[in-house]
């Protein structure tokens, strides 16, 4: 299995604030799929936390050894649906995304591809989710123009040297690019190590 000692560390608290939008009694048999689920810690600890709700992994370069590494976290749990390959920047009619769904989670990804995986997140999001439905970002953001922390600062710019087109997004350009798609910033969660969980809902309240 694949480990990442960062999901290990934040998959606790992330889940810990999903409980307050989504619950086991409510929600039952309801849909949540997660966008970039890399080595598959964070659904298989959110769906052992969420026992009466389905949820579904997905990944763009789903390749033979994180798909195999999402099934082993996941191999003894009767909730959780088979890996899909989804490039979310991609927004065609056949997109397999699935029905009805309660929630969408995206988890370290903005930062680490370029805008129009961002764009395409929103975009998606707006279609699929269900008029109640939620959508999770997580990661480090930057508020008014500005860095949170030193160490954001020097992680963008390493970033930056990695490749072009990555680095750390600000919020308001999220909320510009949500409002296009019809989903509306109801929360921002500070979280540790400088991260934010921001909750986007479907419609506004």
């Amino acid at each position: 299995m694949l480990f990442s000692p960062s999901a290990d560390r934040n998959k606790e608290p992330i889940v810990t604030e999903l409980k307050r939008f989504i619950s086991n009694e409510e929600h039952k048999g309801r849909l949540v799929l997660e966008i970039s689920s890399g080595s598959g810690q964070h659904i298989s600890h959110f769906a052992r936390t969420f026992p009466g709700v389905t949820f579904q992994p997905s990944e763009y370069n789903l390749t033979l050894e994180t798909s195999n590494s999402i099934s082993q976290y996941s191999k003894d749990l009767d909730n959780v649906k088979p890996a899909l390959s989804i490039d979310v920047s991609k927004t065609n009619a056949d997109a397999q995304w699935g029905d009805d769904i309660l929630a969408i989670i995206n988890i370290n990804m903005t930062h680490i591809s370029p805008w129009c995986c961002t764009e395409g997140l929103f975009k998606n999001a707006s279609r699929f989710l269900s008029h109640d439905g939620f959508l999770f970002t997580y990661g480090p953001f930057n508020v008014d123009q500005q860095f949170t922390s030193e160490g954001n600062f020097h992680f963008d710019q390493s970033l930056k040297r990695s490749n072009p087109l990555y680095g750390i997004r600000d919020v308001g350009d999220l909320e510009k690019e949500a409002e296009k798609n019809n989903l509306y910033l109801v929360n921002k969660i500070q979280m540790p190590a400088n991260n934010l969980l921001l909750v986007w809902k479907k419609n506004k309240e």
